[in-house]
Order: structure tokens, then C-alpha cells, then sequence
């Protein structure tokens, strides 16, 4: 207490000295105490040591002039976790120049007594909850510098009235809820530098006048709903650095001597927008560029090849255009020390991927050449960038095999090379990943087995290797990844064999397809541990035996296919499959109805079958087609397999039009086989519904609708196809 004497001494006498200036000081006091009270949380208790036992000037987060001693000219009190209000006696701070509140929460609305404040030249209110318009008044503030009110739920329209901040060097109202259009008065802000409205609901067109702005270096109106062209003066600011538009509805073209017009750019984002025409050549004049990003456009045109002059460049974005040529810019590129991303994809491209790839610098991170016309083999070298996290080389013509070294990449985190010609084994090399979460080789001409090394990527949650011509067993190793949890996808290949029991590790697994390959034996029973499985597809292999009853622990399975696998017998209760114990004579012949059965359940889950030519009914689409096939097997015991097929889906048909295709709602009780009726072309029908009846539109445009168990077809404990 004793440092602080002299002070409390000197304050005494000028107290005494200017009574009416010491009278002002207790205003201040008491509008600090007001802005206390209206604070409902203070964690981190700053606010305690605001007590009359200290002088205000002396409070944390206060500061008080030199010029006018004991006049508050300072509140700086950001990121303190505070919540509540902000006190409109904060007006009465009348010569406070500085309000930081910054990364707090507070609600309500900024209060319009702050226009009263004449030396403000600091108001920082960005993150927090203030919601309402921005007081128009602010503009009272005439020497106000900087205004931060970003990060809030601000609505209503930027004021016109700020035009008048003729001191005005930073406007930030990024991140509200801002509509209207952009003022034309902003324009007459001649000091401003930087200005910032992205991320809000602004709608309309650039106004000229922002081509005034001369000193303007930081331009930021992205994620809005602006649109028509971008004023040419606008590219004429010499001392712009970030000029950021995206995710606009801008048009037109980009000028051909912007990089001579922007010498100083730094970061130039047009991207998602409707912009046409080439990419500019001068765009290597801008030595500095660090970042540009023309994705999600029109323009049309080869990509310049003179990025040399660009050192500092980071990020080089080309993706979905229009753009033709080969990607012979690359070999610039590798003057670029700085380089991380690149991504062109989708587009026109074509060529073979340069060699010099592998020369780019170390520190690239991302890699997206997919969906384009490349062809050839992939460079060797590629395996140089070992700081590689994504790499994406899908849907092209790349031939030749998968480069081993590959497996130099130890930092990858995505590998998608699907859709290409891609032929040779898996390398044993990709083991080495072991931060890989995605690997994605589908849709190739590979062949050989699966590297057991694959086991030992211990990140991957995704692997996709179907429609290939992989053969051998499935390494149990690959199901011993307890990671995978997306999908395990081998579909489409060769493989021999039965289902490892490891199979059961995969306990957080969502899809498991092993459709069509040559797989044998029983399907294992542990697959019931995979508690987590939505979508099984087990389709087109030998297996036989029992359908594990396991199968029902899986109670969030939505998609089961076991068809196309002729020695399967048995089932669960849920598919109402007849049993494997019966006589030795019969097998063969209920063995054809369970193909039946199984082919129709799955088929109703999986797609809308065609139309028949004379039918009027549409095609299946519902989850469980709840009938008794053993009944229909039974009724049916003469007909060869195509001809239960037929019968089958024909019932399946009619039922779909009862619950999806029929103008009126229909309610209808269980379907038995007696429902069932054929006329002279075996062509099944259902008839005699027994309960049902017609629900018609009620009159004055009101139709009762009704799904899910509220309108169950049917008896107690029998759910009808379609409520499911």
C-alpha cells in the first residue's frame, strides 16, 4: 500500500484543487461499478478487486490518463470468460479511448450511449453473443480507428453513417448475420486499409466508390451472396495484399494484367463463384504471392507455366474448372521452397505427371490431381515428398503398377488412387503408413493377394480394394484392424477361401462388403460381434452351411445380402427362412426357395427394381418383405427357381404399390399365401385383403397421413412390409 501513497497524496490535492474536475472522476467511478453490476459470471474473479478499497485507477483491466488524470481512458478486459450485459453507463466514460472486450459473452445489444464517447479510437467487441443492429451513432466516434465486431450475431445493415469515420483504419464485421448491401458511403473512408465483411448474409453488387479506398491492403468479402462483376478499378489498388472473394456469385472475367496491377499481393481467393475466361499470365509477376485459389469456377484455358517467379508461393488451387493442356507447370513449381498444397482436380487435364514432381519442395502436405485425363505411370519419385498427408490420384488413366516407394510416406493420412489402370500387386511398402486413415485402390486391374503388411496400419478406418483382380485368401491380419470403422470393402475380386473368425475384432465396423468373389465355408459366426455393422453384403461366393443365428445380435443392421450363394440354408427368425433339417429328398427343392428368399429380401432393401412392361405397379424399395416363403416354397413345389423368383417379385411389387404407389392410403391385414393368385402367364397377384380399406382424401385439400407404427397393417406382433 505504501508504493501506492505518493499517488493517492497527488490525487488528494488535485482533488482539492479542481473540485469540478474531481466530481467528473466519481462519474467515472460509478459508471465502472455499473458496468460491474451488470456482469452475471466473472471466473476468473477480476472484477472482485473492484472495491472502493483501491482507487479506480488502479483496478485490473482500468486505465486512466496522463493527460486528464483520474479521467478513465481505457478498458481492456479481454478473454476473462465474462457474461452479461455491457452497462449503457459505459457512455459515461467520456474520455475513454479504448474498449476491449474481446472473447467474452456478452448478450444483448451494443449499447447506442457508446456514440456519445468523442475520444474513442478503439472499440474491439469481437466473440461474443451481441445481437441487434450496429447503433448508427457510432459514427459520433469521429476519432475512431479501429472497430472490431466480428464473431457476434449482429443483424440489420451496415450503416451508412460510417462513411463519416473519415479516421477510420480497420472495419471488422465479419462472422454476423449482416444483410443489405454493401454502402456505397464506405467508399468515402479514404484512411481505410483493411476491411472485413465475410462470412454474413450481403447481397448485391460491389459499389464503385470502394474503388476509392487507396490505401486498402487487406479485402475480405467472402461467403456472401454478392453478385456482378468485380469494379475493374478494384484491381488497381496498388497496395492490395489479401484481396479474398469466395464463395460469392461474382462473374466475368479476371483481368490480364492484374499481376501487374497488384504488385504486392500476397493472397488472391476468387474461388466458388462463376468467374470465366483464362487464367491470367501476368499472376507471376506478383513476387510475393503466397496463396491463390481459383476453384469452383469456369475458366477455361491452360494453367501459366512461369511459377518460378513466384518463391513464397504456398498454395496453388486450380480444382474444378474447365481447364485443358498438360500439367507441365509443375516443373516451375519446384522453385517454390515454400510449396504445401497443390490441387487441380477436376478438370480437363491431360499428359503424364511430370517427373519433376518429386522435386517439389518437402514441405508438401496436399496433392489432388484426380478427376482429370493423366495418364501414364506414376513417378517414382513421388515417394520424395515424405511430408505428404493427402494424396489424390483418382478417376484418371494411370497405368502401371503402384510405386514401392510409396511406403516413404510416413506422415499420409489419405491415399485415393480408385478409377485408374492401375496394374501389378499392392505393394508391401503401403505397412509402412501407419497414420493412414483412408486407402482407396478400387476400380484397378491389380492382382496378386492383400500384403498381410496391411495389418499394421493401425489408423486406417477406411480400405476399399474392390473391383479388382485380387485373389488368395483375405489376410486375417486385415481383419484384425480394430480401427477400421467406416468400411471394409473387398467386393469384385478373386478371392478364395472362408472368412477369418478374426472377422468378429471388427467391433466398431459400419459397412462390410464381400460380395462377389469365390469365397467358401460358413460364414463364421462372429461376425455377431461386430455389434456396430449397418451394411453386410456377403452376396456371389460358395458359401453354405447354417446362417448364423449370431446374425441377430446385430441389431443396427439395416442391409443384409446373402444372395447368390447356393448351398446356404437355414436362417434367423427375422428372415423367416425355412430350417436345414429336412428329408434328403426335399433339400434341393427348399434349397431353391431359400434363394428365392434371400434374393427378394435383399433386393427390396437394396434397389428399385425395373418396371414390367404390362405392370402398373412400381418396384420394390422397402426394407423387409415380411412373408412366409417356406408357405409359398411349399405351394410351389413343382416350379423351377425362375419361376418362384417371378412369383416372388411379383408379390413384392404389388405390396410396394399398396404402400408407396396407390393415390389412396391402403390398410390391410397379414398376407397369407391364399392372398396369393396366378393367372394363365404364372404372373402372381394379391387379392382379398380381408381388413382392408380405403382411406379417401378428406374434402377442403386436408389428406390424413400416417407411417411408422402409428398406422401398423396388420395383427399384434406383425409388422407389414413398409412400416419398417
Amino acid at each position: 500500500m505504501a508504493k501506492w501513497l505518493p499517488l493517492y497524496m497527488s490525487f488528494l490535492c488535485w482533488c482539492l484543487a479542481s473540485p469540478a474536475t474531481c466530481s467528473q472522476n466519481v462519474t467515472d467511478q460509478l459508471a465502472l461499478l455499473s458496468f460491474k453490476q451488470a456482469i452475471e459470471q466473472d471466473p476468473y474473479q477480476i472484477l472482485s478487486f473492484w472495491n472502493e478499497s483501491e482507487h479506480y485507477c488502479l483496478w485490473p483491466g482500468i486505465s486512466c490518463s496522463s493527460r486528464y488524470p483520474g479521467r478513465v481512458s481505457a478498458l481492456r478486459l479481454s478473454s476473462q470468460g465474462l457474461v452479461g450485459t455491457l452497462s449503457p453507463h459505459i457512455g459515461n466514460l467520456s474520455f475513454l479511448r479504448v474498449i476491449d472486450l474481446q472473447d467474452n459473452s456478452f448478450y444483448g445489444q451494443i449499447p447506442p450511449e457508446i456514440g456519445r464517447l468523442q475520444h474513442l479510437a478503439v472499440l474491439a467487441l469481437t466473440t461474443n453473443f451481441f445481437v441487434g443492429d450496429i447503433p448508427t451513432n457510432l459514427s459520433n466516434c469521429s476519432k475512431l480507428e479501429l472497430l472490431y465486431l466480428p464473431n457476434n450475431k449482429l443483424t440489420g445493415k451496415i450503416p451508412a453513417e460510417f462513411g463519416s469515420l473519415s479516421k477510420l483504419l480497420v472495419l471488422s464485421l465479419e462472422a454476423n448475420k449482416l444483410s443489405g448491401t454493401i454502402p456505397p458511403s464506405v467508399g468515402n473512408i479514404s484512411s481505410l486499409e483493411e476491411l472485413f465483411l465475410l462470412a454474413n448474409h450481403l447481397q448485391g453488387q460491389l459499389p464503385d466508390e470502394l474503388s476509392r479506398l487507396h490505401k486498402l491492403f487487406k479485402f475480405q468479402i467472402s461467403d456472401n451472396n454478392l453478385t456482378g462483376e468485380i469494379p475493374r478499378h478494384l484491381y488497381n489498388i496498388s497496395s492490395m495484399e489479401t484481396f479474398e472473394i469466395y464463395s460469392n456469385q461474382f462473374r466475368g472475367t479476371i483481368p490480364s494484367d492484374i499481376g501487374l496491377t497488384l504488385p504486392r499481393l500476397s493472397n488472391f481467393a476468387v474461388a466458388f463463384n462463376r468467374f470465366t475466361g483464362s487464367i491470367p499470365v501476368t499472376l507471376t509477376n506478383a513476387s510475393v504471392l503466397r496463396n491463390f485459389a481459383f476453384n469452383s469456377n469456369q475458366f477455361t484455358g491452360s494453367i501459366p507455366k512461369d511459377f518460378g517467379k513466384m518463391p513464397l508461393l504456398r498454395y496453388v488451387i486450380f480444382s474444378h474448372n474447365l481447364l485443358q493442356g498438360d500439367i507441365s507447370f509443375i516443373d516451375s513449381l519446384t522453385n517454390c521452397s515454400s510449396l504445401e498444397q497443390i490441387s487441380i482436380a477436376g478438370n480437363f487435364l491431360n499428359g503424364p505427371i511430370p517427373k519433376s514432381i518429386g522435386n517439389l519442395s518437402t514441405r508438401m502436405i496436399y496433392l489432388a490431381l484426380e478427376e482429370n485425363n493423366l495418364q501414364n505411370s506414376i513417378p517414382l519419385g513421388l515417394g520424395n515428398l515424405v511430408n505428404l498427408r493427402f494424396l489424390y490420384l483418382s478417376s484418371n488413366f494411370l497405368s502401371g503398377s503402384i510405386p514401392i516407394s510409396f511406403g516413404n510416406f510416413q506422415k499420409l493420412q489419405l491415399l485415393n488412387l480408385h478409377n485408374n489402370n492401375l496394374t501389378g500387386i499392392i505393394p508391401s511398402t503401403l505397412g509402412n503408413l501407419h497414420l493412414l486413415t483412408y486407402l482407396n485402390l478400387s476400380s484397378n486391374n491389380l492382382h496378386g493377394i492383400i500384403p498381410s503388411s496391411l495389418g499394421k496400419c493401425s489408423s486406417l478406418i477406411e480400405l476399399d480394394l474392390s473391383n479388382n483382380n485380387l485373389n488368395g485368401s483375405i489376410p486375417p491380419q486385415v481383419l484384425s484392424l480394430p480401427s477400421l470403422s467406416i468400411a471394409l470393402r473387398l467386393s469384385g475380386n478373386k478371392f478364395v477361401g472362408s472368412i477369418p473368425s478374426e472377422v468378429g475384432l471388427l467391433q466398431g465396423l459400419s459397412q462390410l462388403d464381400l460380395s462377389d468373389n469365390r469365397l467358401s465355408g460358413k460364414i463364421p459366426s462372429s461376425i455377431g460381434k461386430c455389434l456396430k455393422i449397418e451394411l453386410l453384403y456377403l452376396k456371389g461366393n460358395s458359401f453354405d452351411g447354417d446362417i448364423p443365428q449370431a446374425l441377430t445380435a446385430l441389431r443396427g443392421l439395416r442391409e443384409l445380402d446373402i444372395s447368390r450363394n447356393s448351398h446356404l440354408c437355414g436362417g434367423t427368425a427375422e428372415l423367416k427362412l425355412p430350417s436345414c433339417v429336412f428329408p434328403k429328398s426335399k433339400k434341393n427343392k427348399l434349397s431353391s426357395a431359400l434363394k428365392v428368399s434371400i434374393s427378394v429380401v435383399s433386393a427390396a432393401y437394396r434397389r428399385r427394381m425395373s418396371r414390367r412392361k404390362d405392370a402398373t405397379v412400381p418396384s420394390i424399395k422397402h426394407q423387409f418383405m415380411r412373408l412366409s416363403y417356406a408357405e409359398l416354397a411349399k405351394a410351389t413345389d413343382g416350379f423351377s427357381p425362375l419361376n418362384r423368383l417371378n412369383i416372388a417379385i411379383d408379390i413384392a411389387s404389388a405390396i410396394e404399390y399398396l404402400h408407396s404407389g396407390c393415390p389412396s392410403t391402403i390398410i390391410h391385414g397379414d398376407l397369407k399365401p391364399s392372398n396369393v393368385l396366378l393367372d394363365d402367364e404364372m404372373t402372381a397377384h394379391v387379392g382379398d385383403f380381408g381388413l382392408a380399406k380405403i382411406i379417401s382424401t378428406m374434402s377442403g385439400g386436408a389428406q390424413l397421413h400416417q407411417s411408422g407404427s402409428a398406422a401398423i397393417k396388420g395383427t399384434i406382433g406383425y409388422v407389414a412390409p413398409g412400416t419398417i
